[in-house]
């Protein structure tokens, strides 16, 4: 048996799609030997395997998880994939990465996938191999003005904390009665709380 593999080693989905193109070559007899293992049962790991006649030995296993992937042919390894993170800008706020696909076996260029971290937010991860159908697909479910939002409220929250500090500050210096102190916080503050009603 041979085994040809193309110059640039194929994506995930094209590598699941040979698996099962051979499955449905197979004859009936034998398509119990082709497997699909999920050792956690959560999808973080997918192997599909192709098992000789006793079911003993791998002729071939394919291993994918969310951050590599690789092919192996009779125990023998043709190409691994890996996720590696470069970062581009670090600030306390956000970071900046680009997840880099690499080969130690084939010399290959990836597409890569651009990740941005804000501080208590889930990363936005871009794939930069096809950012015009990723930007699409998010303006279709929506997702594209919730930044909008998220800095709104980072906006109001700042300018009413700023308000409340300046007025503590006047107050404390003055021998002013409560009642009056409480009217003047909310004098000073109205503005903002007009503006988001």
């Amino acid at each position: 048996m041979r085994c040809c593999l193309p110059i640039a080693p194929p994506h995930e989905s094209g590598l699941q799609r040979f698996f099962f193109e051979l499955k449905a070559l197979a004859c009936a007899s034998q398509r119990d030997r082709f497997q699909v293992h999920n050792p956690h049962e959560n999808d973080a790991i997918m192997i599909l395997r192709i098992m000789d006649q006793n079911e003993e030995n791998e002729l071939l296993r394919i291993t994918q998880n969310t951050d590599t992937f690789s092919c192996e042919v009779m125990g023998k390894v043709y190409f691994l994939m890996k996720d590696r993170p470069d970062i581009l800008k670090s600030h306390p706020q956000m970071t900046a990465m680009i997840n880099r696909r690499y080969s130690d076996i084939a010399d290959y260029p990836f597409p890569s996938t651009l990740c941005l971290n804000l501080a208590g937010a889930p990363t936005l991860s871009v794939p930069l191999d096809n950012i015009e159908g990723y930007l699409y697909s998010e303006w279709r479910k929506g997702h594209l003005d919730e930044w909008k939002t998220q800095e709104k409220v980072t906006y109001l929250a700042a300018k009413i904390q700023s308000g409340i500090e300046k007025t503590t500050r006047i107050l404390q210096h003055a021998n002013i009665s409560e009642s009056t102190q409480q009217n003047a916080f909310l004098e000073n503050n109205g503005d903002v709380w007009i503006k988001t009603a």
